[in-house]
């Protein structure tokens, strides 16, 4: 499967922006880094900003972004409130910035919603990603593992800046130590699930797995632009049509023609239902 580069820097910058945000409001309930506070806010806006222009890109027919508005259900619904609530947040707290002057202070009540949005902004992200179609996404240790790079992402900023603005402290490297640490066991975590998750992109002659149901509609929408491939039963099973049809998948990327499903015939799969279906 093709890096999507535009949904990545969407992921990023985003997980940038919710880290930096929330690691600026434990600054401040802590008292410390008033010099930073302005620069970090700035920064975290900005990150915002440029995440959401990125994930435009990403779309073939960015027009039909509004079509999914209208579901609350839909990942790109929530994500869009979730932001719309953290920038909010945002505005209150850069007011009250300004209005505390040199001494940068929020209310404790705004840091600490300042702080769960952005960690709600990250969990709405991560979660938009499940997906049964992939099963190395499908898992909360994914969501997690986002978490997790916003958590080191965050305070190595605000490090940053406090050491620009000369206020480096110890504080600073005690906490990024933390948050280092907590990325790591995360990140690692999520590895060790999606090596786990290799068997379920594995599927031999009359083997019943549950992307097979992806794979099977996937099939019928394909027929109706290909020849090559013939609608089959909605059974989870590679028998029948879904066996001969991933066989012509195999044929197709010049694959060994196996009927068996797996991670080469499944990624080329998905890069000609994208082609053939998606962008149509």
């Amino acid at each position: 499967m093709e890096l999507q580069w535009p949904l990545i820097l969407f992921t990023t910058l985003l997980a940038w922006a919710a880290g930096l945000f929330a690691a600026q409001c434990v600054w401040a309930l802590r008292g410390r880094g008033a010099k930073a506070q302005m620069p970090a806010l700035i920064g975290s806006v900005a990150l915002l900003a440029v995440g959401g222009i990125a994930v435009v890109f990403h779309l073939e027919h960015w027009e039909r972004i509004f079509n999914g508005f209208g579901h609350m259900t839909s990942g790109i619904t929530q994500e869009l409130i979730a932001i719309v609530v953290l920038f909010v947040v945002m505005v209150v707290y850069f007011v009250y910035l300004r209005r505390s002057g040199d001494e940068a202070k929020v209310p404790t009540w705004l840091a600490v919603a300042g702080i769960v949005m952005a960690v709600v902004l990250v969990v709405v992200m991560g979660h938009s990603y499940m997906m049964a179609s992939l099963p190395a996404w499908d898992s909360f240790l994914q969501v997690a593992s986002l978490v997790g790079a916003a958590v080191a992402f965050g305070p190595a900023t605000m490090a940053v800046l406090t050491a620009l603005k000369d206020e480096a402290a110890d504080y600073n490297g005690k906490v990024n130590v933390i948050a280092q640490c907590v990325n790591v066991v995360l990140l690692v975590a999520y590895l060790v699930a999606m090596q786990a998750t290799a068997g379920s992109y594995t599927a031999v002659e009359g083997q019943e797995c549950e992307v097979l149901r992806i794979v099977q509609a996937m099939f019928g929408s394909l027929n109706k632009v290909m020849s090559n491939f013939k609608p089959c039963q909605m059974n989870c099973c590679n028998d029948g049509d879904t066996y001969l049809n991933i066989q012509e998948v195999q044929r197709l990327a010049g694959l060994p023609v196996t009927g068996t499903l797996d991670r080469s015939t499944w990624a080329y799969m998905v890069q000609l239902y994208q082609a053939l279906v998606t962008r149509s």
